[in-house]
């Protein structure tokens, strides 16, 4: 015999599932989309198996880019296609940055952290790609807030070739 999920309010169910829907429209979700689709349509279908539905694409969103779940507290003022978008671009920060972290060992001699975190190198190149992501992370954020970046067309942030000319 199954047992019954805990209840889930209509208010809540459909504020998880705005927000489901709206990673899905992103492309956020790639490959577990359709298993995604499919718990929802379940969850509007039978209100016994909706707080399964949720714990089921939570787990399934797990990891993902721009994973709207993954947060505690205050939901992001983000949408979910710029969350992706920014998540995807420090995915490929960090990679680099543990690359040129790792380059040479003069770059770990040379290359320091902020002044005010009292620290005087990185501990690793993990620790220098952290660094550097959250700093590209809070970039993206502001340029997508004041309104200097549309959050989707990475390109958009591409330096014009008068940009990099030389005078």
């Amino acid at each position: 015999m199954l047992r019954k999920s805990e209840d889930v309010d209509d208010v809540k169910w459909d504020s998880f599932v705005i927000e489901a829907n709206e990673f899905l429209e992103a492309g956020g979700a790639g490959e577990v989309e359709q298993v995604a689709q499919m718990l929802l349509e379940t969850g509007n279908n039978d209100e016994n198996t909706r707080s399964n539905a949720i714990n089921s694409i939570k787990a399934l969103f797990k990891g993902l880019p721009g994973n709207p779940f993954g947060r505690r507290g205050q939901k992001s003022s983000i949408p979910a296609a710029v969350r992706v978008t920014i998540d995807t671009a420090l995915q490929t920060v960090e990679e680099a940055s543990i690359a040129f972290y790792n380059y040479d060992e003069v770059i770990a001699a040379v290359t320091r952290p902020h002044g005010r975190s009292g620290e005087t190198h990185f501990a690793d190149a993990d620790a220098y790609a952290a660094s550097v992501v959250k700093r590209t992370k809070t970039q993206l954020e502001k340029l997508y807030k004041e309104g200097d970046w549309d959050g989707v067309n990475i390109d958009a942030l591409m330096p014009t070739a008068e940009e990099v000319s030389e005078d």
